[in-house]
């Protein structure tokens, strides 16, 4: 079974060693934080394969609010493993999620249709080189094997990014909430 990265929020770049969206500083503030799921929920994981068209069983886990932000925790891990994460609405269902890695804070994109919530895995490939000019992305760096990454710093302008990327993509993984 593949391992993807459960969580609602989750699933970021940083973590798939591939390239993704970052900031310096965290563009999602506690008091600016979206918190569309109760307390605690349950969800079953799944993960795309696009080789058979059809999606795979993952590492089911569980999301807890904690004050200002969620703890996503995979089954089987302890809850020192359990990963915070931040989500902010840009409407139409779709939510942009903010974890901190490693001095970095990592975006990536959900959407939650009822129970069920998509993780689009949103990477930072050769097509952003105009976001550059256009002024949505401050700058693009390769990282090694990690990949391209772009760096953002404006909330606004990463949606913007986002919701034109977002168009007939595939999703990367699905999360179905257990009810």
């Amino acid at each position: 079974m593949n391992k993807v990265l459960p969580a609602l929020f989750v699933i970021l770049c940083s973590t798939l060693l591939s390239g993704c969206y970052q900031s310096a500083a965290p563009l999602i503030a506690p008091d600016a934080a979206d918190f569309p799921f109760g307390a605690r929920l349950r969800y079953a994981a799944f993960e795309w394969n696009a080789d058979k068209g059809m999606w795979d069983d993952s590492e089911p886990g569980a999301l807890a609010r904690e004050g200002d932000h969620y703890l996503q925790t995979p089954d089987g891990s302890a809850p020192s493993d359990a990963t915070p994460f931040r989500l902010k609405s840009i409407e139409g269902g779709y939510y942009i999620g903010q974890e901190e890695a490693d001095s970095r804070y990592v975006y990536d994109l959900l959407k939650i249709d009822g129970d069920t919530i998509y993780e689009y895995a949103i990477t930072c490939d050769d097509a952003a080189k105009p976001l550059v000019a256009m002024g949505l992305v401050d700058k693009i760096e390769m990282e090694g094997v990690v990949g391209n990454i772009c760096t953002v710093s404006n909330f606004d302008r990463l949606a913007q990014v986002f919701r034109g990327i977002v168009m007939n993509r595939q999703p990367k993984a699905k999360f179905v909430i257990a009810r």
